[in-house]
């Protein structure tokens, strides 16, 4: 991995995947796994409760991503470039759809 840009993608990916847990959290919490959409991640949270559920996603998941991504990728700049812009690009709209259904449904239980 060289260069800013790679530095960059992969600390907005981390950002992001920040943003998707709290974001996650304020929309699932105290126990409204129900409202998961991935039947992966519900299962867990159902196990585990939605907290240490997130936790054990975004460990389990993002982490070995990162190192497969970087291992597989390390003498290929652009392919590692690409992999990570389309990964920032996706969970932005998660983040960004996660928190809009926050709001929506705040808005609905205050007025």
């Amino acid at each position: 991995m060289k260069g800013f840009i790679s530095y960059f993608l992969l600390l907005v990916f981390g950002v992001l995947n920040a943003l998707d847990a709290h974001s996650t959290w304020l929309v699932l919490k105290p126990n409204r796994y129900r409202q998961e959409r991935n039947p992966f991640a519900r299962m867990i949270m159902k196990k585990f409760g939605v907290k240490r559920g997130i936790v054990i996603i975004k460990v389990g998941i993002l982490i070995p991503f990162i190192i497969f991504v970087t291992q597989y990728l390390k003498d290929d700049i652009k392919g590692f470039r690409a992999v990570f812009a389309i990964a920032d690009a996706i969970f932005s709209l998660v983040v960004a759809n996660n928190y809009r259904i926050y709001h929506k449904e705040r808005k609905r239980r205050v007025g």
